[in-house]
């Protein structure tokens, strides 16, 4: 199995990505065979943002809460 199959199970989870560019923490939003899309909540009274991030650029992923 591969990375990105795995991870289509946790779609809607809380998780913290660790890249080298630093830690992101948000909402799994989908999932490819190249990308991961995480919308991560900012300051309050602003809409949540998306980020898309690279799988090979990926050193952990921890689910916190499902």
């Amino acid at each position: 199995m591969f990375l990105f199959q795995r991870l289509r199970q946790f779609i809607g989870c809380q998780v913290e990505v660790m890249t080298a560019a630093g830690l992101t923490e948000g909402t799994l939003i989908s999932v490819t065979p190249v990308t991961i899309v995480v919308q991560v909540a900012v300051d309050p009274g602003y809409p949540p943002v998306t980020v898309t991030i690279n799988i090979f650029a990926i050193s952990f992923i921890r689910i916190t809460s499902c």
